[in-house]
C-alpha cells in the first residue's frame, strides 16, 4: 500500500518570546542569591528541650542500658 499520510513534527528550544524577559530576570536573581552564599543568623534558633523531653530521653537511655 502506498499513499499514506505524513506527519511533520517541529520543536523549539527557545522559551516563549513574551516570557523570556521574566525568565531571564528570575535566573539573574537566582544567581545573585546563590552568589551571596548561606546567611545564617548570629543567634540560637533551636529551642532547648523541655524537662519532660529530657526525662524521656533519660528513660530511653536507661531502658536501653538495662537490655545490654
Amino acid at each position: 500500500m502506498t499513499g499514506g499520510s505524513s506527519t511533520t513534527t517541529r520543536s523549539r528550544t527557545d522559551p516563549w518570546k513574551p516570557a523570556r524577559p521574566y525568565l531571564e530576570q528570575i535566573l539573574n536573581q537566582s544567581q545573585a542569591l546563590y552568589n551571596q552564599g548561606v546567611q545564617t543568623p548570629d543567634f540560637n534558633t533551636v529551642v532547648p528541650a523541655s524537662q519532660q523531653t529530657q526525662d524521656a530521653w533519660s528513660a530511653i537511655t536507661r531502658a536501653y542500658a538495662a537490655r545490654q
